[in-house]
């Protein structure tokens, strides 16, 4: 239903009121479970989605972005019950937050991540507008495209120092959201990752991909990028106009593989002329001249 809608109307990512608000959905008001694939469970309890096990979080048909070849959105075992779910809680054991996996979910107030989890994947939070906070652990290394796009009340987010890759438009959502303090050096932010929301986003199918128009992205008044010296994310923030502060890092960081390490300083040496051939076949010519002196 979701992709005719969206069809009829010409876009994938902009949606009529009702559809895009997620009135389609279906209520859950007895406990609801399944799996999601062969190593996860879900649960829908009084509101709360609780998902357990041990492995990756697959939640469209198969593990990799259809954006190229075709819509995904809705894929997720719980998206029928999506106007049901306001809290989100995944439990440890869980390495990853699949592809649109909480897309549309706008009901949804919190979230719940464990420091098992390493990537967030394209859309996993894409168009929550309840959503005002969330909490990234340290163990997160990667944030995808369109990661928390839309999310037009999200202003307060929390990055763990383990974070290294935040894609295009990860955090294009809210003109209210002020400020991102990136704890490690290493993270590299890519188009419109941060700083910048949209109002009525919207997708153009071309060249036979979806592609965001980022026509109407727009830069965030009064935005402020914080990072400690030496950080990747100053490039972005020079390209993109983006004002920025330094923060010291707290001393228990530790540097990845993708960090430079300052070159070593040089040690003081006497100033001695460099040796050359030649002065090697002058020096005995030298001794000989003075022996001969001293027999005179």
């Amino acid at each position: 239903m979701l992709m005719a809608a969206a069809m009829m109307f010409g876009t994938a990512g902009y949606l009529p009121e009702g559809i895009a608000g997620g009135s389609f959905g279906i209520s859950a008001s007895a406990i609801t479970s399944g799996t999601c694939d062969k190593n996860l469970t879900w649960t829908l309890d009084g509101g709360t989605l609780t998902i357990s096990g041990e492995g990756d979080m697959l939640t469209g048909k198969s593990d990799q972005p259809k954006n190229s070849t075709g819509m995904s959105w809705g894929d997720a075992p719980w998206y029928e019950y999506r106007s049901s779910i306001k809290n989100v809680v995944i439990e440890e054991g869980v390495t990853d937050i699949g592809y649109w996996a909480f897309y549309n979910c706008t009901a949804m107030t919190s979230i719940t991540i464990p420091n098992t989890v390493t990537e967030i994947c394209v859309g996993a939070f894409e168009n929550c507008t309840g959503l005002k906070s969330v909490t990234i652990p340290d163990s997160v290394t990667k944030i995808d495209e369109d990661a928390f796009l839309h999310c037009t009340n999200l202003t307060d987010v929390t990055l763990g120092k383990g974070v290294s890759y935040i894609g295009k438009t990860a955090f294009t959502c809210s003109s209210k959201m002020k400020s991102i303090t990136l704890n490690s050096p290493d993270t590299t932010i890519w188009d419109y990752g941060v700083g910048y929301y949209n109002g009525n986003y919207y997708y153009t199918w071309e060249d036979g991909a979806y592609v965001l128009n980022t026509t109407v992205v727009k830069k965030i008044s009064g935005f402020t990028l914080y990072f400690p010296k030496g950080s990747n994310a100053l490039k972005y923030a020079q390209q993109y106009g983006i004002n920025y502060e330094y923060v010291e890092l707290p001393h228990d960081h530790e540097y990845t593989d993708t960090v430079v390490p300052p070159p070593a300083p040089k040690r003081a040496t006497p100033s001695t002329p460099a040796l050359s051939a030649a002065m090697f076949t002058e020096i005995p010519r030298l001794r000989l001249s003075v022996t001969t002196t001293l027999r005179k």
